[in-house]
């Protein structure tokens, strides 16, 4: 094959008929570079010829048809039968552009019938590659699978030119393999997975394990198995949660194949047990006697239950138990899986992933998986390292989920590329290792936290310390006592100093030696950075006072001081080296800012060593939020401290959808809520860098789709990370690592459309009357008045209106406009244009009361009222 010199765009969307399988068990079947020949196109009426200009030397040329049936095609009469196979190919456009796309044609059954396989938009300055992958095996095909290659431009079909043509399968004419066993339906409910199609999508998958489908095992029959490793729960195993068209007295049947990992040469024990939930209680049954298992050969688990014994209230579920205790701790161990089949005795469908085809994905969604793939799918490693990236003005963190710490996972070397402070969602929050005796004592047991900072420092990042003190019910047993009264004042601030104090000097190394229980080398452990306080304020009160968060546990006992005696206790620990920081959420919102601001303020005044102030930067993805950072850092950078961001993350549902339990993304985020989330990360660190001299940290919460916090929380999906389930680069990313080439490349929006969004809802596409001149968006007047507050008339050529109680008149044919007999900017310029008038949409508008934020496209307007 010759060596590739242009420059390849990989703009291409996938839709594939099968599973990736892994490279070392595919072989090149076709490898045409079309130097001297073109054989394997078949057309009657297409032209396809030889042509100059290739990637390196010659290139095919196809073109000159007029009807969809006559578009060039390729006949695979190599490729063998049963054959799963990847094709690609190198186009380029021959006029300005073309929308190519690759089809799979195959005739089943008598029936000819296309699968699209990859689609890109391409020039004629550069190749683009096409890639997709093709399953027959599975299918009833008769004669030679047909690649299809379509271009279009403007509803006409154009030429391109073609280079490259590589198919590989994973399965030459000589080799064999073990027939998938038959699925007997009878007209019950049947389910079989043999995961032959690269699918598991009937059965339960958690955030606790990796499940892969793989062939680096010899199958029970066909090729590929399901692989469960890295378990950390019960939960992360086989599992399937029964179907709603289920009869709940039905006789249930489940059986599979399985077998240890390889490496591990133990016997282990599988056997299936079913939760039934009923109004007394919820049932743990064990369906069968269960069977010792090796890594040397399948063995059948099988097991049964009559649901009919009992009256079922909620969903039943099944799943493999595979865990031993080793000194009092469970162990869940790895296996495979193969050839999955569920029964019942009543009526219902068959399910059989063998006729599995992926549903094609709706093209307003983006390309951000709602699963993490089944794939093997490995880190980009060719793309910036955010923290390489912004080495010269701040560090990048991350918080990493519980029981995750890991070298070799993709999760964990996303991490190690990627970012250099490590905060933990919650094993070194004070109450996640700290109990009440019955006697009222404390009890630590820094089990988890150690582990997590152990790993931390072997990675050489920097630690955060989250949370020390935090005015939530989760930590009233420091406030109370075992019978849930409250204890004095004295006793609080006692107890809050031995719990700051023990915890900061524990995770420096110099606590006493039977703390740490896990053998590990604490000589050179430090935490960075301290939550001294947490979340601690609510808003400004209108006389000026600031209205403070109260649950019962510090500020009811101690009063306002609390937050003075946890900075003391704190300092007084002893370690100079370690910054003290007081975090809360809702930094961006006026009256939380002015509270926040004012307590700072007064704490920096009383000497209170308050050296770093956190702003959560937890939003919503139609929250205009980048001006309220940019005024939140204006006001603390004048009192000295340094700002992180320290739980970063941008949520895809709206703060409406979420009250009103809308789920709208259960199948895929739309391209627009990304595209416009990853713009206001590009604002928000373009400010960041602003005041880079204040800002020191940035810190994200939820990095990865795959460690969800919301969607466990909100139990929806929600897109909230910088990289997909599967650890790719998503917009997000691009936005924050090289905005430019997010806008200039990844953006995939009409920007000449004008898209307006004020405070923190949109207004609906359709009804934006506007256009963009000289760099500035032009909105119709009366719809913009409408939106920001006034009350508008519009007659003839000019538009009355009050703002705030002041009359208005503007008039499109000169710059006489008065307020109240004052003259308006000459910014305020209106333009008549097709019998319209129309306002411009300024940055700032003292006239108006507004303030607006544009994406530098300059289409999609952020609106904020500011009287």
């Amino acid at each position: 094959m010759k060596r590739t010199i242009a420059l390849i765009t990989a703009a291409v969307m996938i839709f594939s008929l099968m599973p990736v399988y892994a490279s070392k068990s595919l072989n090149t079947v076709y490898d045409m570079d079309f130097e001297n020949s073109v054989t394997g196109f078949s057309s009657d009426s297409a032209e396809v010829k030889i042509s100059d200009g290739g990637m390196v030397g010659k290139c095919v040329s196809l073109g000159g048809y007029e009807k969809r049936e006559d578009a060039p095609r390729i006949v695979l009469k190599d490729l063998a039968g049963s054959a799963a196979s990847e094709i690609s190919v190198c186009v380029k456009a021959q006029e300005e552009s073309a929308n190519v796309k690759m089809y799979a044609s195959l005739n089943c059954d008598g029936t000819q019938k296309e699968y699209l396989l990859a689609s890109a938009k391409v020039n004629n300055t550069e190749w683009t590659n096409l890639s997709g992958k093709m399953m027959t095996r599975l299918m009833s095909v008769t004669g030679s699978p047909e690649i299809v290659l379509v271009a279009e431009n403007n509803g006409k079909f154009v030429p391109i030119f073609a280079d490259n043509f590589v198919v590989k399968s994973d399965v030459t004419k000589e080799s064999t393999e073990i027939p998938v066993p038959k699925i007997s339906y009878d007209g019950n409910f049947t389910i079989r997975h043999s995961f032959e199609t690269g699918t598991a999508e009937k059965l339960m998958r958690d955030r606790y394990a990796v499940f892969k489908i793989t062939d680096d095992t010899t199958p029970h029959s066909g090729r590929k198995v399901l692989k469960i490793s890295d378990r950390t729960s019960s939960t992360s195993t086989l599992r399937y949660d029964f179907d709603k068209s289920i009869d709940l007295k039905s006789t249930v049947q489940v059986s599979a194949y399985i077998k240890n990992l390889a490496d591990d040469k133990e016997k282990r024990y599988y056997a299936w047990q079913i939760k039934i939930p009923t109004a007394e209680k919820t049932h743990w049954v064990m369906m069968g006697s269960g069977v010792n298992l090796t890594n040397k050969e399948w063995g059948l688990v099988s097991g049964s239950v009559d649901l009919s014994k009992y009256e079922v209230t909620g969903t039943p579920m099944i799943q493999i138990v595979a865990t031993k205790q080793i000194a009092g701790k469970p162990y869940y161990y790895g296996f495979y899986v193969d050839d999955f089949v569920f029964k019942t005795n009543t009526k219902g469908e068959l399910y059989d992933d063998l006729n599995y085809v992926p549903k094609e994905r709706d093209k307003s969604l983006s390309a951000t998986p709602t699963e993490r793939s089944l794939e093997e799918m490995n880190i980009q490693t060719d793309i910036p390292s955010l923290k390489d990236v912004y080495k010269d003005y701040f560090k990048v963190g991350a918080c990493i989920w519980s029981n995750q710490e890991s070298d070799t996972t993709p999760y964990g070397k996303l991490l190690k590329k990627h970012f250099n402070a490590y905060v933990s969602d919650g094993v070194m929050k004070i109450q996640s290792y700290i109990t009440k005796n019955a006697d009222g004592t404390l009890n630590y047991d820094y089990t988890a936290a150690d582990k997590f900072m152990n790993w931390c420092v072997g990675q050489g990042q920097d630690v955060i310390g989250h949370a020390l003190i935090w005015e939530t019910t989760k930590q009233k047993i420091f406030s109370h006592d075992t019978n849930g009264n409250p204890l004095d004042r004295d006793s609080v601030l006692s107890v809050m100093k031995e719990v700051i104090q023990k915890t900061i000097r524990h995770f420096e190394g110099g606590g006493e030696a039977e703390e740490y229980t896990g053998g590990y080398d604490t000589s050179n452990w430090h935490v960075y950075v301290w939550d001294v306080i947490n979340e601690s304020v609510v808003r400004i009160n209108p006389d000026g006072s600031i209205r403070f968060q109260n649950w019962g546990v510090w500020y009811d006992i101690v009063g306002r001081d609390y937050i003075n005696y946890a900075f003391k206790y704190a300092k007084d620990a002893g370690y100079d080296d370690i910054k003290l920081r007081i975090n809360d959420f809702n930094e961006h919102e006026k009256l939380k800012l002015e509270g926040y601001y004012t307590l700072v303020k007064e704490l920096k005044a009383e000497g209170v060593p308050v050296d770093v102030v956190g702003f959560q930067s937890h939003y919503y993805s139609n929250q205009p939020v980048v001006n309220g950072v940019r005024n939140a850092l204006e006001k603390f950078s004048s009192l000295g401290v340094e700002v992180h961001a320290t739980e970063l993350d941008i949520q895809a549902l709206t703060l409406y959808e979420r009250d009103a339990g809308i789920r709208p993304y259960e199948n895929g985020i739309t391209k627009r809520t990304e595209f416009d989330i990853a713009s206001t990360y590009a604002e928000l660190f373009k400010v960041y860098k602003e005041y880079s001299d204040t800002v020191s940290l940035i810190t994200f919460w939820t990095f990865s789709d795959e460690f969800m916090y919301y969607e466990i929380r909100n139990n929806c999906k929600e897109y909230a990370g910088i990289f997909d389930k599967n650890s790719q680069a998503k917009p997000q990313y691009w936005a924050i690592a090289d905005p430019d080439k997010f806008y200039s490349e990844i953006l995939d929006e009409d920007t000449s459309k004008i898209r307006l969004r004020v405070e923190t809802h949109y207004v609906d596409d359709d009804n934006i009357d506007g256009f963009v001149k000289d760099g500035v968006p032009y909105v119709e007047a009366k719809l913009l008045l409408k939106y920001i507050g006034g009350k508008c008339a519009v007659k003839g050529d000019t538009v009355k209106f009050i703002r705030n109680g002041i009359y208005c008149e503007m008039t499109a044919e000169s710059s006489a406009k008065t307020v109240d007999f004052k003259p308006l900017t000459a910014d305020n310029e209106p333009v008549k244009k097709d019998g319209k008038i129309y306002l411009p949409v300024e940055e700032v508008s003292t006239d108006l009361g507004y303030e607006t934020l544009y994406n530098p496209h300059r289409n999609v307007v952020q609106i904020y009222t500011t009287e």
